[in-house]
C-alpha cells in the first residue's frame, strides 16, 4: 500500500508561491505512481480535500484545490491503465484531535478558552467538516483490510450527524463555560 497523506496541505503555505507549491503537490504524486509501478505496489490510498465539492472555489483555496483535482485526475488515470488496483480517495475535512493543525473548529475552540470574541458566519447552515484522527485511522484500517479486488472508491470524510453551525459554538461555549461574545456576521456584512 502507498498512503499518500500529504506534499504541500496547510493552505498558510500555499500563500507562498502557490503555482510551485501546486506542482510539487502534483509531482509527487506522479513521483509515486512511478514508485508504486517499478515496485509493484497495486493499492494507493490518497488524501484529497472535502474542498473539491464546494463551488465556487473560495480564492484563497483556489490553487489547492485545483491542485488535488488534478492529482484525483492522475489517479484514477493510473486506475483505469492498471497500474493500480485498488485506489481510495478521501476528501478529508478538517482533522480534529490531539496535535491537530489549525482549523476552524481548533481555533474556535482555542478562542473560547480565551474568552474571545467568535464570529460566526451562516449560524443556520448545517456543519460537519469535521473527522476525528482516530476515526480516519479506523477508516483506513478498514480500506486496507478489505479483500476486494479492482475497487476504486471516492469517499467524503465528513461527520455523520451534522449539526448547525450556531448550536454547535454555543454547545462548545457552554462546556468550556466560556465568557466569550458571540457575534453573528451576515452576508450583507461580509
Amino acid at each position: 500500500w502507498i498512503i499518500h497523506a500529504a506534499a504541500h496541505h496547510k493552505i498558510k503555505d500555499f500563500m507562498k508561491k502557490p503555482n510551485i507549491k501546486a506542482k510539487n503537490n502534483i509531482l509527487m504524486v506522479k513521483n509515486l505512481i512511478t514508485f508504486a509501478k517499478k515496485n509493484n505496489i497495486k493499492n494507493f490510498i490518497y488524501f484529497s480535500t472535502i474542498d473539491i465539492n464546494y463551488s465556487p472555489y473560495p480564492i484563497k483555496k483556489n490553487i489547492y484545490i485545483k491542485s488535488k483535482v488534478f492529482c484525483e485526475k492522475i489517479l484514477l488515470t493510473a486506475f483505469k491503465k492498471k497500474i493500480i488496483k485498488k485506489l481510495f480517495i478521501l476528501r478529508l475535512p478538517a482533522i480534529v484531535g490531539i496535535q491537530s493543525n489549525n482549523n476552524f473548529i481548533k481555533n474556535t475552540l482555542n478562542n473560547l478558552k480565551r474568552h474571545k470574541p467568535i464570529k460566526i458566519w451562516n449560524k443556520n447552515d448545517n456543519y460537519n467538516n469535521l473527522v476525528h484522527i482516530n476515526d480516519l485511522n479506523k477508516l483506513i484500517f478498514h480500506l486496507i483490510s478489505k479483500k476486494s479486488n479492482n475497487r476504486k472508491e471516492i469517499i467524503d470524510c465528513l461527520s455523520s450527524k451534522p449539526i448547525k453551525l450556531e448550536n454547535l459554538i454555543i454547545y462548545l461555549k457552554r462546556k468550556l463555560k466560556s465568557k466569550s461574545k458571540l457575534n453573528y456576521i451576515y452576508k450583507k456584512n461580509k
